[in-house]
């Protein structure tokens, strides 16, 4: 029974030192994501520039999906309406921008490795503010199509494609990781917002002036926070552990 009981007890004390490393870990972990002090009293959190380019592109995206391709639901049955058109036009018109906004992707893509996301996403968004201010001039076909396939190509200079490649430049290896998938989740609410949004905007004010200020949006508030955002001082984070 005595060697049982001794047995026994040095098991137990063997599984509770072998525990103690990750017990280590996870609080080093916990310290970190939540901000918690260590034993000395300081705040062992990561920096604030470690969010920044996460919350600064996933706003973007926000608004970049809520702009460049939400919106058309609503606005493009009120554009068919007043210009003569049918919504299988309009629509079908959408289609071939969205394809050739495919290609344009492809030289996105090459542009980020070349130049950088900073470059690429602040300009893709003058490009796109430009788009949608041209939908709000559409007077005929001619017109509509010409903007349609404008802003297409712009938007893939400025949506999640090109925030991926972005982000995996600025912060290569595991920290892209984790930063792709908080700006995943930013952008996942961008038709829950946009899309009543735009509906009150038309009610109000027509499908002219909602292109315009979704156009100003995009200018003012995008533009400087793919600037800022992608600077190479938000780059390279401490790791976790």
């Amino acid at each position: 029974m005595r060697g049982a009981e001794e047995t026994q007890k040095y098991a137990g004390a063997l599984g509770e030192n072998d525990s103690k490393p990750a017990q280590e870990r996870q609080a080093r972990l916990l310290q970190r994501v939540f901000l918690l002090k260590n034993s000395a009293g300081r705040y062992d959190g990561r920096p604030l520039k470690f969010y920044l380019p996460v919350c600064g592109l996933g706003l973007t995206q926000i608004m970049g999906y809520g702009t460049l391709l939400y919106s058309y639901a609503v606005l493009l049955p009120l554009m068919a309406d007043e210009l003569g058109l049918g919504l299988s036009d309009v629509f079908g018109l959408l289609s071939i921008g969205f394809f050739l906004g495919g290609l344009s992707a492809i030289v996105a893509g090459f542009a980020v490795d070349r130049i950088g996301g900073r470059w690429v996403m602040s300009l893709g968004s003058v490009a796109s503010a430009g788009g949608l201010w041209g939908l709000s001039q559409v007077t005929g076909p001619i017109g509509l199509t010409v903007a349609i396939l404008l802003t297409q190509m712009a938007a893939m200079f400025v949506l999640y494609d090109v925030a991926f490649a972005s982000i995996a430049k600025l912060r290569p290896g595991p920290a892209a990781q984790s930063a792709i998938s908080g700006i995943t989740l930013f952008g996942g609410v961008a038709s829950t917002i946009y899309w009543p949004l735009t509906l009150t905007l038309s009610n109000l004010y027509g499908w002219q002036v909602t292109w315009q200020i979704h156009a100003a949006s995009v200018l003012l508030i995008c533009a400087p926070a793919h600037w800022f955002s992608l600077s190479s001082k938000m780059g390279s984070p401490r790791p976790l552990i």
